[in-house]
């Protein structure tokens, strides 16, 4: 069964997540989306209010090291959403959906592929 979209999710509090999708994605095609998840946290994050220790500002993702990550594996788009709170949430899911969709009618047009 082809895969249309797939949401790779990480813990903006922790960078190990993040590196794990890099080496996980490998030989993927599908329309690939990085979460990064808990957005609410963000401000605490940096201001070491969630901190597991003192050095906390070191374990916190920052916008442009997700970006990059999501650059070096050649992913669709990078959002920080909150489950919490539902931020960003619709946004991407219509937009995953609208280019899903899009994708597999062009594999439906070329004859490759099912819906």
């Amino acid at each position: 069964m082809p895969w249309d979209a797939v949401f790779l999710c990480f813990d903006l509090g922790n960078k190990i997540s993040l590196l794990t999708i890099v080496q996980w994605i490998q030989g993927f095609d599908p329309l690939v989306h990085i979460l990064g998840m808990k957005r609410d946290l963000r401000r605490d994050c940096f201001r070491g209010l969630n901190c597991p220790g003192p050095l906390c500002h070191s374990c916190c993702v920052s916008a442009s090291d997700a970006i990059a990550n999501a650059r070096s594996i050649r992913a669709d788009n990078y959002v920080e959403v909150s489950a919490k709170t539902g931020e960003n949430i619709d946004e991407l899911l219509a937009g995953a959906s609208i280019e899903a969709t899009r994708r597999v009618l062009a594999r439906r047009a070329v004859g490759g592929g099912p819906l």
